[in-house]
């Protein structure tokens, strides 16, 4: 029996979807209303991001998303400061949470090196940067293109969140 391209890459994002939600389950995050993991290329129909966004939305303090055109709009440059006009990204996903506020002013060499060894280990299907924000308040994902497996994001920030809980002894 063969599968198809497409039957692949659809059995392929929506096992990331589901595993998503798994992990957001495992947070304490009711799943139960979430958009459905299924996904057919065919249809284009995945609701993958919107899935990302929601349980980020439950587990940290604030989460923005910047498409294209908004990177370059005044509230957003008078918030991050500006891009260069020749590289402007795809999108922006950008996280503040209190955990990392206490801890990157202070780890911000020890954060940046354990980002760098967690984006060599779980970001496969993206290309996007993941940064500290200049003012510690939070971590920015710059994506040149967002890939469909979106449970390598969240596998990356439960990651390094649990690991700014332990360098900074938060506790929380």
């Amino acid at each position: 029996m063969e599968m198809d391209v497409y039957d692949f890459d659809s059995y392929n994002m929506s096992l990331s979807n589901i595993w998503m939600l798994k992990l957001f389950h495992d947070c304490g995050v009711n799943v139960s209303g979430y958009s459905s993991p299924m996904v057919h290329v065919n249809y284009d129909s995945n609701n993958g991001f919107d899935i990302l966004l929601e349980g980020l939305q439950e587990i940290f303090g604030e989460v923005n998303h910047y498409g294209y055109d908004e990177i370059n709009s005044e509230d957003f440059i008078k918030r991050y400061g500006s891009r260069d006009k020749d590289d402007i990204p795809d999108s922006i996903l950008i996280i503040h949470d209190p955990v990392f506020s206490k801890v990157f002013p202070g780890h911000r060499e020890s954060m940046e090196n354990y980002i760098s060894e967690l984006e060599a280990k779980t970001l496969h299907s993206h290309d996007v940067a993941v940064e500290i924000l200049k003012d510690n308040s939070g971590i920015e994902f710059v994506f040149g293109f967002a890939g469909s497996n979106f449970h390598e994001l969240v596998l990356l920030l439960l990651k390094l969140r649990e690991y700014s809980i332990i360098e900074g002894g938060t506790g929380s």
